[in-house]
């Protein structure tokens, strides 16, 4: 048998110092636009401190934008056919657009949406105040604050904060036959409303249709329900909504609060078809199980009881049902070795300070073989770092 080769894909890196072309300074008072115009693809825009009300356009370049010292605030930018990867860093913006372009978003702030069509996207540490539209044929979605999300295409998406505010929609929308995610370690709540009238689509934390598959492993999802009673509803008030998947699991996750006591589909924690959805491993608490159809198994039932949920520290506590209750499974274990505790600190894929490391962000692991016979080697090869 060959010897593994281990590949960590590093290509995140917090205060890497990227190789570019020419550096263009803009101040207050000039023109973003005029120095896009004038530069060429790998340039790199450095943004001093001030407000630039302009609607910033990028075409078939790839540029790299980042704030002097201070977070600087465009009104929207757009990129168009862009090759290679351009990136962002730093920035407030309003809105922010993609269309087949390749692009990395790194700690900036966009308070309205974003929308991506084609091209491959990550966005790390970053606040999207409104919705994320993502329709990357790859995307790795992690460690920031978003209200909601619609997403299509191959993505990652981990130690995120969903908050709903009240919104009485959908966390995360994954769509279509050609849509596989892994929703780990996020936070999705407060998708909730009190209507007299009809509702159908509403307060759903994860909603899984139209062929989409996911993982969707060691998540917190609460507070998606409709409290007025009134109304006839359908598809309101539910944790985890799959319909016609191909193929979904549901492992380790803590859902409460999720209810609509009067909808045909809806009412529960989660809803899902009777066949292609693994349900395991679970925590229920305040909420109707599951609906659907689907086979719950091994699920635990109780308060999940955390260090100061109140003040938003969701760690669990000592004497919390969901410790060690997660899947027993060993390649679910948690960083420490040991067997996987239900919520968002579960697991070894999600990084405790994620939100704040400058360290590298692991965004792929390939394995090849699985096994090493006695006395073969390993070599680490690792990609967009300094070896260590």
């Amino acid at each position: 048998m060959k010897s593994s080769i281990l590949t960590f894909f590093l290509s995140l890196f917090l205060g890497l110092d990227l190789a570019h072309g020419a550096v263009i300074m803009v101040s207050p008072g000039q023109s973003v636009q005029a120095a896009v115009d004038g530069a060429s693809s790998g340039d790199e825009i450095i943004i001093q401190g001030g407000v630039f009300n302009e609607n910033v356009t990028v075409i078939t370049k790839a540029l790299h934008f980042r704030s002097f010292s201070t977070i600087s605030e465009i009104h929207s930018l757009s990129f168009f056919n862009s090759p290679g990867q351009s990136t962002i860093q730093n920035l407030q913006l309003s809105d922010l657009n993609a269309t087949n372009s390749d692009l990395l978003v790194k700690r900036a702030t966009i308070g309205n949406n974003v929308n991506i069509d084609g091209g491959k996207f990550q966005i790390l540490q970053s606040t999207i105040t409104e919705k994320l539209t993502c329709k990357a044929s790859v995307s790795h979605i992690l460690y920031n604050d978003i209200r909601y999300a619609e997403i299509e295409g191959n993505s990652t998406i981990t130690g995120n904060h969903f908050n709903g505010r009240s919104l009485r929609g959908v966390g995360i929308d994954l769509n279509g036959t050609a849509t596989r995610a892994v929703i780990r370690n996020n936070r999705i709540h407060s998708f909730f409303t009190a209507q007299v009238s009809h509702l159908s689509n509403s307060c759903l934390g994860i909603w899984v249709q139209n062929g989409a598959s996911a993982a969707i492993l060691n998540n917190l999802i609460y507070d998606c329900k409709e409290t007025d009673h009134r109304g006839n509803n359908s598809r309101v008030g539910i944790g985890i909504l799959v319909e016609s998947s191909s193929g979904t699991k549901i492992i380790g996750n803590a859902l409460w609060n999720c209810s609509c006591t009067n909808s045909t589909i809806g009412n529960r924690a989660i809803w899902a078809p009777a066949s292609g959805v693994i349900v395991e491993n679970n925590l229920f608490w305040n909420s109707n199980k599951v609906g659907g159809g689907v086979v719950d198994r091994n699920s635990v039932e109780g308060e999940p009881k955390f260090t100061d949920k109140n003040n938003g520290d969701f760690t669990l506590a000592s004497d919390s049902p969901c410790i060690n209750a997660g899947p027993p499974d060993p390649q679910y274990n948690d960083r420490d070795g040991s067997r996987n505790d239900i919520g968002m600190f579960g697991g070894h894929n999600f990084i405790p300070d994620g939100r704040t490391t400058h360290k590298p962000i692991v965004l792929g692991l390939d394995v090849a073989p699985i096994a090493v016979p006695v006395g073969g080697t390993v070599t680490i090869e690792s990609t967009g770092a300094t070896v260590k």
